[in-house]
């Protein structure tokens, strides 16, 4: 009955995971990754990606990963931990602690104070599962740094649609004992090239037109409009694999590549950006300031408005304005 249903899911497991005991259960062409929410707040409300920022720190050439390690939650003893249930993180991140924990030029560790500048100062950031479906790929985009991406038979969010391979790096889980090696071949032209496509692809992975920019997008190309161009190619190319879209259809390209042009004028979205708020830019909106007592729904942080940022002051949430209609 549910055969040709097409689940939303945020988990792209579509091959069995013996080491974490995962069973398969995304259906690539038929299902959708879809990018977790990441609410407008920290780390990525600090985004050097902004375009009207002119303050970028230097990074370094290392890995940087923070957060939980080991299945119970314990920090791991000279990057051993002493569970040994592989089920969490289906025993990367674990793998990676062993074998790399107190590598010069990395950070591998359950906390760090300065999360957020790390994630600034960083060249690779490594981007594991976790109990379920991980939010480091994305994250690390926002921030500018180049995800590392390891988990084999997992698809990032909106791939195969999009190929992660321009703006990351994947790494089969047999290479985690040499990582280092792995990253230290990629030469400065490729980390450049990685790089000069993250402000792009990280569009595609937030929800602007609900939180506001982040990154001085306006929301054409963000995570709501992708998937509807996905449903477009679905509708337009019912036949077609997912990895031949961009080849197959122009307008699809230039969505993916954040070339197409606004079709109605420009909408310009407030902004979350605190970076770029602390330096005094007086082009910047930001959202907390831009509609004085509009009632936003928040709890201890920002949420968004009904209708989301798109929508400002206008209640009726049909009437919205989008520059590509």
């Amino acid at each position: 009955m549910t055969e040709n249903v097409t689940y939303l899911t945020h988990w792209g497991l579509h091959s069995n995971h013996s080491a974490g005991r995962w069973v398969e259960s995304h259906r690539p062409g038929r299902d959708i990754v879809l990018p977790p929410l990441h609410n407008a707040d920290e780390p990525i409300v600090f985004s050097p990606l902004h375009v009207l920022n002119s303050r970028h720190k230097e990074r370094t050439r290392g890995l940087f990963f923070a957060g939980r390690i080991c299945g119970d939650g314990k920090a791991p003893h000279e990057g051993r931990c002493d569970d040994t249930k592989s089920s969490f993180s289906g025993n990367i991140r674990q793998r990676v602690s062993m074998h790399h924990w107190n590598r010069t030029g990395w950070t591998v560790a359950n906390h760090v104070k300065a999360y957020t500048s790390a994630l600034s100062s960083h060249t690779f950031c490594l981007s594991p599962s976790g109990g379920g479906y991980g939010r480091r790929s994305v994250q690390a985009l926002i921030m500018g740094c180049v995800p590392v991406l390891l988990g084999d038979g997992l698809h990032q969010p909106f791939e195969p649609e999009v190929d992660w391979s321009q703006f990351a790096v994947r790494v089969p889980e047999e290479d985690i004992p040499h990582l280092h090696h792995v990253l230290e071949a990629i030469n400065e032209s490729k980390i450049e090239e990685l790089q000069g496509r993250l402000w792009c692809a990280a569009q595609h992975m937030y929800y602007s037109t609900t939180y506001g920019e982040v990154m001085g997008e306006d929301g054409r190309f963000d995570a709501f409009e992708m998937l509807m161009e996905i449903l477009r190619m679905r509708r337009d190319h019912p036949d077609l694999d997912p990895r031949e879209y961009t080849q197959m259809d122009t307008s699809f390209a230039d969505f993916i590549d954040c070339k197409l042009a606004p079709t109605g004028g420009r909408v310009a979205l407030c902004s979350q950006n605190r970076l770029v708020k602390a330096s005094g830019e007086p082009r910047l909106r930001p959202c907390r300031n831009e509609h004085p007592g509009l009632q936003m729904r928040s709890i201890h942080m920002f949420y968004s408005w009904p209708g989301g940022a798109v929508c400002g002051q206008n209640w009726t949430i049909a009437a919205c304005p989008r520059s590509w209609i």
